[in-house]
């Protein structure tokens, strides 16, 4: 069992407090929050499962923070006990995935964002009602079409303003997603294959009626057709990643020299020559991108300008620096690198692995504008040597997040998440 874990029934409780805290099954490091399981025997003389878990909080040295385990490692670890004490016919449960997901949401702080309808579908959906329906009448004849559930229609209160209506019968829609997902995306469907108005050419000033109501439509049917591409190209993304983890799981020589590398990393960790850590560090990294294929280069200097190495990943050349300090990588450490890959190319990027992270003021900062630089802390590469996610698919996500919110920093949890 883990170092630094209070275990009913042993000798005598005892709390370790080193940096490194680590399981003897797996050679996984832990922290932090800790499951333990223990099998008992009820009234009825039937074996059942409890799970405990406890908050443990040693003394952590800052230069191994970034080893404490993520969340979500603990409901993976949930799961895996609940296989296998499902093999060992100690308890059944009829859907197990059903618990894992309910224990990943609360994880997460909420139910999973991936299936709703935008905010701003939503919006352009209702007003795409108020113009396509002039009179109410017709309004919630196509509601009742679309609505199997009437008593959404009929509490609402049909002598108010039509787009008052209209909205107070969308958010109640849109505040049960959950259960009403099928009936928006139904609305939504209906709305975008409308391409006659001629009921509205009829009313008077018709054509600028029917003219707003075509637009309303096309706004719609536009981010629909946004979203769904970038859904696409998600699912794209997310199958070419599990592919490479699948490649790499299945290489037994990729993951012996994976072993080696985390081997050497670790010795890092416990090291206490740290002037030399950092030159060292270099080397792990340089192993890393050499087993993914990624063509790297040593550490040289350019004009006077020292770097610490380079990449090519998907035809876009990479700069990288590393730093392993005891505080937070500031905004004047990142205006340095990123002045040198700016004096570079326009096809080249950066790539900033700070193993104890960053200052909220320098992320902040440097996610403003076009930026040219991508972070990395210690958790990602952990990740990385631990054959979470494979570098390449990592940097990937990285970087299409970046362009996709301006936000240089995504952290592991979250794509780890999405796996």
């Amino acid at each position: 069992m883990p170092t630094g874990v209070h275990e009913q029934g042993s000798e005598a409780e005892r709390t370790t407090p080193p940096h490194l805290v680590r399981s003897t099954a797996k050679g996984n490091f832990s922290a932090g929050l800790v499951q333990r399981r223990r099998a008992c025997i009820n009234d009825n003389n039937e074996m059942s499962l409890r799970f405990h878990f406890a908050i443990i909080v040693p003394r952590v040295k800052p230069a191994a923070m970034h080893l404490w385990r993520a969340p979500h490692r603990i409901s993976v670890d949930l799961q895996k006990s609940i296989w296998q004490v499902r093999a060992l016919s100690l308890m059944d449960f009829a859907n197990p995935r059903h618990v894992i997901g309910n224990f990943r949401k609360k994880l997460n702080g909420g139910a999973s964002m991936e299936q709703k309808i935008s905010a701003v579908a939503i919006e352009l959906l209702k007003e795409a009602l108020c113009n396509v329906y002039w009179y109410k009448n017709n309004l919630r004849s196509f509601l009742n079409n679309c609505i199997n559930d009437t008593s959404v229609i009929n509490r609402t209160d049909w002598n108010g303003y039509k787009r008052q209506i209209v909205s107070d019968i969308v958010d109640k829609l849109c505040i049960n997603q959950e259960k009403y997902l099928g009936v928006i995306r139904r609305l939504i469907s209906e709305v975008i294959k409308m391409e006659n108005f001629y009921h509205l050419e009829q009313l008077e000033d018709g054509k600028k009626k029917a003219e707003r109501a075509k637009q309303a439509v096309a706004n719609l049917k536009q981010v629909v057709e946004d979203q769904a591409q970038s859904i696409k190209e998600e699912e794209e993304i997310k199958r070419k990643r599990l592919e490479n983890l699948q490649r790499i799981r299945s290489s037994q020589a990729v993951l012996n020299r994976l072993d080696e590398i985390k081997t050497n990393y670790f010795r890092l960790v416990t090291s206490k020559e740290y002037q030399k850590r950092g030159f060292e560090l270099e080397k792990v990294l340089y192993d890393l991108f050499e087993l993914f294929d990624l063509d790297p280069k040593a550490s040289f200097r350019n004009t006077g300008e020292q770097i610490d190495g380079a990449f090519t990943l998907e035809g876009t050349d990479y700069l990288f620096e590393a730093k392993w300090q005891n505080h937070l990588i500031n905004a004047s450490d990142l205006d340095s690198f990123s002045g040198k890959v700016k004096r570079k190319l326009d096809n080249t990027l950066g790539l900033f692995l700070s193993v104890n992270g960053f200052s909220q003021d320098a992320v902040r900062i440097h996610s403003v504008g076009r930026s040219t630089v991508l972070l990395m802390d210690g958790t990602d590469l952990m990740a990385v040597l631990e054959n979470q996610i494979d570098f390449v698919s990592l940097i990937v996500r990285k970087r299409r997040y970046a362009a996709q919110t301006g936000n240089i920093y995504l952290k592991i949890n979250e794509v780890l998440h999405d796996l």
